[in-house]
């Protein structure tokens, strides 16, 4: 037993970097068990893990930017003027920082990416962004706006376009790109807005077909993170009816919804005929939903089914 210990000894001390002579015996190393794993346990619990990804201000990419505890800093990588990414396999890091008596995780992560950041003020790219959202969400409120450039920019060009994603305007991250008028040149910006928008809500199941009400829906603040489309915007003087089934909770889009048809399937018309002096009106059933100006057939009280137009809220003209 004593052997075997002394062999699982011997293989920590091993793996912690202590070489054991082979003249020392077993028993003059006085190191209980409990007191190696500790030692793997601290090298473990203060050692840095590395990320995939850093992004830097100054051009010198420091130790300090993978651990910040470090207190003798130094510089793992400088970029030039021409050079502003940079790409390390994390076993190389993991030697730089040995030769430094330095530990660092690299278990989660195989290649690490350094970008060198631009310090350019996009101030007003902010707030072209944030006119960007509320030009289509007027009612959005908007705490900040992040910005991560893709690319270097030493300085915004002269004239220059913003030019966003065709559905930028559904999501809380994108990208847009700032095309240079004079070089030609286009430079990629990612960026996430923090805001919240209010937005209507089932308030119950509400089935397909029926009439919205004040009484069907929430009106309530919500995180912007993503749309499917462009919300719904209730308005009390126009009748609206769901397309679909919508569950509890739910946000309504406008594809959801549909203005009520002036003609519904199966209501009484107005059919009305005027042919010069002669002006003959009766009642038929429409067989279909329309809207103004929809051409439709509608069935007399004989079975007899004729042609029409809708010219208003159920009422046609014989065609």
């Amino acid at each position: 037993m004593e052997w075997y210990t002394w062999g699982i000894q011997n293989a920590l001390l091993h793996g912690l970097g202590v070489r054991i002579p082979s003249s020392v015996p077993p028993y003059a190393i006085i190191t209980p068990m409990k007191y190696i794993i500790f030692a793997l346990l601290i090298t473990n619990l203060f050692s840095a893990s590395l990320k995939d990804t850093y992004t830097i201000s100054s051009p010198e990419f420091n130790a300090s930017a993978i651990d910040s505890s470090i207190k003798n800093d130094f510089v793992i990588y400088t970029f030039n003027k021409n050079r502003h990414k940079k790409s390390f396999n994390a076993d190389d890091l993991v030697e730089i920082f040995k030769e430094h008596h330095l530990e660092l995780d690299a278990s989660s992560t195989r290649i690490v990416h350094v970008q060198h950041a631009s310090n350019v003020d996009l101030e007003i790219v902010q707030n072209a962004i944030k006119a960007y959202y509320l030009k289509i969400y007027p009612s959005m409120k908007i705490q900040r706006v992040d910005i991560k450039a893709s690319s270097f920019i030493k300085a915004l060009p002269k004239q220059y376009d913003l030019e966003f994603k065709s559905n930028a305007f559904r999501y809380a991250t994108s990208t847009l790109q700032i095309q240079d008028l004079q070089s030609k040149k286009r430079y990629f910006l990612n960026y996430t807005i923090k805001a919240t928008i209010k937005l209507f809500k089932a308030r119950h199941n509400i089935n397909r077909g029926k009439i919205l009400t004040q009484i069907d829906v929430l009106y309530l603040p919500v995180e912007f993170k993503r749309l499917k489309s462009m919300p719904f915007e209730y308005k009390q003087k126009t009748d609206i009816r769901l397309r679909k089934r919508l569950l509890k909770g739910k946000i309504i889009y406008n594809k959801d919804v549909e203005q009520l048809p002036a003609v519904l399937k199966g209501s009484l018309v107005l059919v009305s005929l005027v042919n010069g002096t002669v002006h003959l009106e009766f009642q038929a059933t429409a067989m279909q939903d329309a809207h103004i100006g929809d051409e439709i057939y509608v069935e007399k009280r004989n079975k007899k089914r004729l042609r029409v137009k809708v010219i208003g809220k159920n009422q046609v003209e014989l065609q």
